[in-house]
């Protein structure tokens, strides 16, 4: 991956997330980056993480529900950026 490759089209590695809680309606960032950056207290979650895995791929204004260890998520994908370095 290089800087070129980067693209916020689509929620992917180096990306940073601003989701929706459509649940709590508050805004929750995220930043995907892999496994060895991890840091999910800080809001660094791993692309092949359960939590990656399913925001992976989804557009601005996508609805992603998904269910991890018996607790249902629901958010919208309000924008996406490139990571900062």
């Amino acid at each position: 991956f290089g800087p070129t490759t980067i693209t916020t089209a689509i929620i992917s590695f180096s990306t940073k997330v601003t989701l929706t809680n459509n649940e709590t309606g508050k805004d929750e960032t995220f930043t995907i980056l892999g496994p060895w950056e991890s840091d999910p207290d800080n809001g660094i979650i791993s692309y092949m993480s359960p939590w990656g895995n399913a925001l992976m791929d989804h557009k601005t204004g996508d609805n992603v529900v998904f269910t991890i260890n018996e607790h249902k998520y629901n958010y919208t994908v309000k924008m996406i950026e490139v990571a900062k370095a």
